[in-house]
């Protein structure tokens, strides 16, 4: 604030390194609302996750919405837009439609850095409706096609629970 209120061009710069550096800090949501009002130009991918990581859900839920609409992203951008906008679902205690964004991230790039996030978190929030059968079908999807997950024992441990629950 104080660059961009002595002109100086350097503000922009800074104020999207702090969003980069730590997108759930107060600087970074202040640096985000500042670039909004100059309308400069920032990673719109950028922009959501800091809404997101501020808990500012509704603002970070139009931001990916809006990126998808826009046809812009990459199958990689896509698929972090739609893992986010999954993620942001279940804090609205909307499990069928955080399923769904998991799976439109799946869909979107199944080799994306969260590809494996995707397919745990949709377990769970299958798990969560109720519906152990196809919590235990991805988990076991999850081991099979990310051995390498930080998810891997859980999504063994939760789908031996899950069929046990179902009585299998």
């Amino acid at each position: 604030r104080l660059l961009e209120g002595l002109g100086d061009v350097e503000w922009v710069s800074q104020a999207i390194t702090a969003m980069e550096l730590a997108p759930g800090s107060m600087a970074s949501q202040a640096a985000l609302d500042l670039l909004d009002a100059h309308d400069e130009d920032y990673s719109g991918l950028t922009g959501a996750y800091v809404a997101y990581r501020s808990f500012r859900n509704l603002d970070a839920v139009a931001r990916y919405e809006s990126l998808l609409d826009g046809g812009s992203l990459s199958a990689s951008e896509a698929a972090v837009a739609w893992f986010y906008l999954g993620a942001l679902r279940e804090r609205a205690w909307e499990g069928e439609r955080a399923i769904e964004a998991y799976a439109a991230s799946l869909d979107a790039d199944s080799g994306s850095l969260l590809a494996a996030d995707a397919r745990y978190w949709r377990g769970r929030v299958l798990e969560e409706l109720g519906r152990p059968m196809e919590a235990a079908a991805e988990y076991d999807l999850l081991v099979e096609a990310y051995p390498a997950s930080r998810f891997v024992e859980d999504a063994r441990l939760r789908a031996a629970v899950a069929l046990g629950v179902a009585g299998e």
